[in-house]
């Protein structure tokens, strides 16, 4: 993923407020009624609760006590009885109060009180969520994990103003980690109108995209509203993927409408494009005629500007078919029916006798000879724009290998050889592809020479591509460089650009790679220096959090130097302070 993505998605939140706590407990209803507001939260546990007197109790409208619904969920559990396990949490967790389930945890059941607390953030996520971060609860990061999606997942659905100030007050860990526990669990039902207002402003890309892609697949977010969604992301390689993955989604299960939602939002711009081009891709596999009684329907002028169009997918017979199918009224469109061998050849006898080559076995002669000492004239010192691109067509359909693929081996040739040239290249290239491709060229430009490629870099005008560029610079400074990588990105103009390359370099001394330590401190110090005042409060937040982790007493000392809001200031203060008290406490059992 790009990291680009998480600048510029929020960039685009004007509205980005700052949550410093978390929503009081709602009743039986989980949305939080009109006079509840946020509120900062100070965990400290209930002293008051005996677990003795509370597991004899019966939890309110419940037919066994708490001690019997523990009795048989321990064993359960040692049966590893799935459907015993699943329908007892179904029915207690219905019923529990907080109290209950703080007495599960004193009672020192830990395994089936974090089982319970999971079933029972479906009903009261956000208490599940404050309860999972309490003093007094055993650490478990896994189950805590698990508890924090479920009740993020819950309030997603019910309460997406809730779910947002969940993912920033109480979201610690990587991404990757947390993301992975969307798929442990069935997404409860319900639905909210400002789901995906909610989704815009997390600041976890990973977790958002996540989220947005098992909602429309579970039928619980609107195709419309989440293309609508993708649209707004400035990477172009993401917004491509989750807009694939929405609109098929919407071709298997309502073709029509989503034929009425292109085209009413097909009006030549580059993102439109993209989407006819992938509405049309998707329908030649599914129903070419309607694809065609689709294309009659649109301005000619405009959808004359998404030709030519790659149709993958199809056998070549039904490539055949398509081609009869357009060749009179949109021939732009129409594939090139093709007998040429699709075996890729092993000898010289293969080589083109035309330059640049005419059919798909002298192209790929061309684009493999070079690696062996019978083609080594036909190499990347020989190749141009021009026949790049005829060669390129040629190849679209290999078995086994996507266009992409195709395209990086040669930009990433090319480039050791004439990297301005490569990338002037691949910037020609149709719009989902050029910012790709570019990047390879670049990469390995960085591999073979990085002094010329950051020189290069440094002179590329503002634009999309430039901030990609400088990010792939920063991520080839060697980890022992990162002084010299800090000291290059400082020397550039201060713009979004640079931002992305400062975020980059920020989040590389976060991540323990095994060769180097974290260093959040001097991600603090990288954050400062961010132009953009939300980019800024963005990562100058995350990286004081991972201060807190290993480092509260200095975390209280940074937190007046943030520039932060006072509100988030306050919440920093506070979660420090808990961090010490907690530590102090470990130290005074360890005595």
């Amino acid at each position: 993923m790009k990291t680009f993505t998480a600048i510029v998605c929020i960039c685009s939140a004007a509205s980005l407020g700052v949550v410093s706590g978390w929503l009081s407990r709602p009743g039986v209803d989980p949305r939080p009624t009109k006079e509840e507001a946020p509120v900062a939260i100070t965990f400290a546990g209930d002293a008051g609760v005996r677990p003795d007197v509370f597991l004899a109790d019966t939890p309110p409208g419940a037919t066994r006590s708490r001690a019997d619904f523990l009795a048989l969920l321990q064993e359960a559990n040692r049966r590893s009885d799935t459907v015993m396990r699943d329908t007892l949490l179904a029915e207690w967790s219905r019923h529990e109060t907080a109290a209950g389930v703080r007495a599960l945890f004193l009672s020192g059941a830990d395994l089936e009180a974090w089982q319970l607390l999971h079933a029972w953030a479906k009903h009261q996520p956000s208490e599940a969520a404050r309860i999972a971060t309490s003093a007094g609860i055993p650490a478990d990061a896994f189950w805590h994990d698990l508890v924090i999606t479920q009740s993020l997942i819950s309030l997603l659905l019910t309460a997406p103003s809730a779910a947002l100030a969940l993912e920033r007050g109480f979201y610690r860990r990587s991404s990757n980690e947390l993301a992975d526990y969307l798929d442990k669990d069935e997404l409860p039902t319900g639905a909210a109108a400002d789901m995906l207002a909610a989704l815009s402003q997390f600041r976890d890309p990973s977790l958002r995209d996540r989220l947005v892609g098992h909602l429309v697949s579970a039928d619980r977010l609107d195709p419309a509203n989440a293309l609508d969604w993708a649209a707004t992301r400035r990477d172009l390689g993401n917004r491509q993927h989750f807009t694939n993955a929405i609109l098929n989604h919407w071709l298997d299960n309502a073709p029509d409408h989503a034929g009425i939602y292109v085209a009413e939002h097909f009006d030549g711009s580059v993102n439109s494009r993209l989407l006819v081009r992938e509405f049309l891709a998707g329908m030649a596999q599914r129903s070419s005629g309607k694809m065609l009684e689709w294309m009659r329907r649109q301005d000619r002028e405009l959808l004359t500007k998404v030709a030519p169009l790659k149709f993958h997918g199809l056998s070549p017979d039904e490539v055949e078919t398509l081609a009869t199918l357009l060749a009179d009224e949109f021939p732009e469109f129409a594939p090139v029916p093709t007998t040429d061998p699709l075996m890729l050849p092993t000898s010289a006898n293969d080589l083109p006798e035309v330059w640049p080559p005419t059919t798909k076995a002298g192209a790929v002669a061309w684009l493999n000879g070079y690696k062996q000492s019978w083609g080594a004239h036909l190499g990347p010192e020989s190749w141009t724009a021009e026949s790049m691109t005829r060669v390129l067509d040629l190849l679209n359909d290999l078995p086994n290998r996507s266009r992409v693929e195709t395209m990086r081996e040669m930009v990433s040739a090319w480039a050791r050889v004439d990297p301005q040239e490569a990338i002037t290249w691949a910037a020609g290239l149709p719009d989902q592809e050029s910012i790709e491709i570019a990047e390879f060229a670049l990469a390995s430009w960085m591999r073979e020479s990085p002094g010329d490629a950051r020189a290069y870099v440094t002179a590329i005008p503002e634009s999309e591509f430039r901030a990609y560029a400088v990010e792939q610079t920063v991520r080839h400074f060697p980890e022992e460089k990162r002084d010299e990588a800090e000291q290059w990105l400082l020397g550039l103009a201060p713009d979004l650009a640079r931002d992305a390359g400062l975020r980059e370099l920020a989040d590389s001394v976060l991540k323990h790679t095994g060769r180097a330590p974290t260093d959040p401190e001097r991600a603090f110090r990288l954050s400062r220096q961010i132009e953009h005042p939300v980019i800024q409060a963005e990562w100058v937040e995350k990286s004081l959090r991972e201060l807190n982790g290993s480092n509260p007493a200095r975390t209280l000392e940074l937190v007046s130097e943030s520039g932060l809001p006072a509100e988030l200031q306050t919440s920093l203060r506070e979660s420090a302070l808990r961090s010490i008290e907690m530590r102090e406490r470990m130290l005074k059992k360890k005595r």
